[in-house]
């Protein structure tokens, strides 16, 4: 299942959570920021195979009413070329994938109030994703209130 498969990947990549505290909390549907959280740690593990100091750094911290979690690797990075296009349906640089994971990611941000982009600036080694969560009601009924026109 899904689960083994990114365990197994996981299993030789060292983990740096850079102290996130326990408290960090943000109002959101925990099951769509799990979906996100998988694709972005699964492009980070498959961005590392082979490196025998592969890792994840994880971190998070407040940005005024928004959460942001920051998800980076020490991978090859991600050319100038393909960085407008990561989020786009059915764009990959991996011979056995769809293109989809980061397209439908971003799509499940949107949804819930968030927000899931190309951290900027990127590290000088490897990528890093940040992934904005409403930290409270008001920020996230902001962010999802229908446009006015």
């Amino acid at each position: 299942d899904a689960r083994t498969d990114l365990g197994s990947k996981l299993a030789s990549v060292a983990w740096d959570d850079q102290g996130i505290h326990a408290d960090t909390c943000c109002w959101t549907d925990p099951v769509i920021v799990g979906l996100i959280l998988y694709s972005l740690l699964e492009n980070a593990a498959d961005a590392q195979k082979g490196q025998a100091d592969a890792l994840i750094r994880l971190s998070a911290r407040m940005r005024e009413d928004w959460v942001e979690l920051r998800v980076e690797d020490k991978g090859t990075g991600i050319s100038a070329a393909n960085r407008d296009r990561l989020f786009t349906l059915g764009f990959t640089t991996k011979a056995d994938s769809l293109g989809s994971a980061l397209a439908f990611a971003r799509v499940r941000a949107k949804q819930m109030g968030a927000e899931l982009r190309l951290a900027s600036p990127q590290p000088q080694l490897g990528a890093a994703f940040e992934l904005l969560l409403p930290a409270n009601e008001t920020s996230w009924a902001r962010a999802t209130a229908p446009a006015s026109s």
